[in-house]
């Protein structure tokens, strides 16, 4: 997925996915879809291409994001010694979260 991956951070360089349009964006997912399938060498069909941006879509909406046992203790450990904590992520979603 070398040549998909590497088009959509392009397009992600060039101007922010999330910043565009509704169809700017549907065009920069189907081409990141119909990139994946010319990598893997599976003919694309325009239904193909409609049930993976479906699942996709599915996919993002039910996107669940679990902590693993270690993290808030941590956290609570860095805060009580008064650290100032940095994330930086890729995601395209507001993180929310509390370490009282």
């Amino acid at each position: 997925m070398y040549l998909a991956d590497k088009n959509y951070y392009e397009e992600n360089a060039r101007r922010p996915i999330r910043e565009r349009s509704r169809e700017e964006q549907g065009k920069v997912y189907r081409d990141y879809q119909s990139l994946v399938l010319k990598e893997i060498c599976v003919p694309e069909t325009p239904e193909l291409l409609t049930n993976l941006m479906n699942r996709m879509r599915e996919l993002n909406a039910s996107m669940k994001f679990v902590l693993f046992e270690d993290v808030l203790p941590a956290l609570q450990s860095v805060k009580q010694k008064k650290m100032t904590v940095g994330l930086l992520t890729n995601l395209q979603h507001e993180i929310k979260f509390d370490v009282s």
